[in-house]
């Protein structure tokens, strides 16, 4: 290996599950935040 190579490694299960829940965070929370505030 050289300096200032690129090592590309394959992502964990628990990198993956991470990945799924942090694009649906956003939205759950806006749905959360919506319900909460029609009460």
């Amino acid at each position: 290996m050289q300096p200032r190579d690129v090592v590309y490694v394959k992502a964990t299960a628990f990198a993956q599950y991470n990945s799924v829940i942090n694009q649906l965070l956003p939205t759950i929370s806006a749905v959360f935040q919506i319900d909460r505030l029609t009460q």
